[in-house]
């Protein structure tokens, strides 16, 4: 929107996002997207360490996926990050 607005000041028009109509309903937008975070259950290092032993680290190119996919899993356990389960499951 901020966008939007900054192209109709530059042309002389009433920017859009400021009418209270606009306003209403990115407010309403915003209230509906939020939603609770699920709480999911912590990684243990049992399970760590079987996902990194799942991880291939010779062969060429998927070596070096694996590398950035265990440094990734590596940090995020460490700094006790939550979101391990929920944001690395794409990682192969």
């Amino acid at each position: 929107m901020g966008t939007i607005n900054v192209f109709h000041r530059q042309s002389d028009h009433p920017p859009p996002g400021e009418t209270s109509v606009v306003r209403t309903a990115l407010a309403s937008l915003r209230r509906l997207d939020a939603r609770a975070p699920r709480r999911m259950k912590a990684v243990a290092l049992d399970e760590l360490r079987a996902a990194l032993s799942q991880i291939d680290l010779t062969s060429y190119p998927a070596g070096i996926l694996g590398h950035r996919d265990w440094a990734i899993l590596i940090m995020r356990f460490a700094g006790g990050l939550s979101t391990i389960r929920t944001r690395c499951t794409h990682l192969q």
